[in-house]
C-alpha cells in the first residue's frame, strides 16, 4: 500500500489593517498592518516559493522574499508586519502588542499594506500558474479602527472582529 502523503493546512487567520492610535491613555501613532498564518496541520512546512499579496496586486507582483527558508511549524502562528520605516522593528512591533519572545513575527517590505477601506490578502503556493491557485484567501470590509479581522474557530468563516476576548494572535 502506498503510504499517504501529510501536508499542512495553512490559513490566513487574522489580518490588521487599521491599528488603534491609543495606547493606554496616550495619543500614538498606529502600528504597522499585519497578517497572521496558521498551519492548522501537524507537520513543518517550508513556505519558499510562497507568495502574498493584496486584493488588487497580483501572484506576479506578489511579495516572496518573506518566506525564503521560512519553516512554519505544525500548529504554528507567524505574524506578518509590514515594515514602512526603520523606526518599526521586529521588537518594537512585539512591544507594541505585547508579544512575547516565542511569537515569531516577520517584516515585509512596503508596499503590500492593507487598505482601511476594505482589502483582501492573496496567499500562493510555490506551483501556482494563475491567479486562481490560491492556498488561502481573504477578504474584508472597511476596518474597525483597533480591531483586527479574524476567523471563528468554531466555523473557521473569516471575517470576525476582534475584541479583547477574541483575538487570536
Amino acid at each position: 500500500l502506498p503510504v499517504p502523503i501529510a501536508t499542512a493546512q495553512l490559513a490566513i487567520t487574522e489580518v490588521m489593517s487599521s491599528s488603534s492610535i491609543n495606547f493606554g491613555t496616550q495619543l500614538v501613532t498606529g502600528g504597522p498592518d499585519f497578517w497572521e498564518l496558521t498551519n492548522f496541520g501537524t507537520n513543518d512546512m517550508n513556505l519558499t516559493g510562497y507568495r502574498f499579496n493584496d486584493v488588487e496586486g497580483g501572484r506576479l507582483q506578489a511579495e516572496t522574499n518573506v518566506f525564503y527558508n521560512l519553516v512554519i511549524r505544525g500548529g504554528e502562528s507567524i505574524l506578518f508586519f509590514e515594515s514602512k520605516n526603520a523606526a518599526i522593528s521586529v521588537d518594537s512591533f512585539r512591544a507594541w502588542w505585547g508579544l512575547n519572545a516565542t511569537q515569531r513575527v516577520l517584516a515585509y517590505p512596503e508596499g503590500y499594506g492593507l487598505s482601511v477601506d476594505g482589502d483582501g490578502l492573496r496567499l500562493w503556493g510555490p506551483a501556482a500558474v494563475d491567479e486562481g491557485d490560491l492556498i488561502d484567501s481573504v477578504d474584508f470590509g472597511v476596518a474597525t479602527q483597533g480591531h483586527s479581522i479574524t476567523y471563528d474557530p468554531m466555523t473557521g468563516e473569516f471575517g470576525v472582529p476582534t475584541t479583547m476576548t477574541t483575538s487570536t494572535g
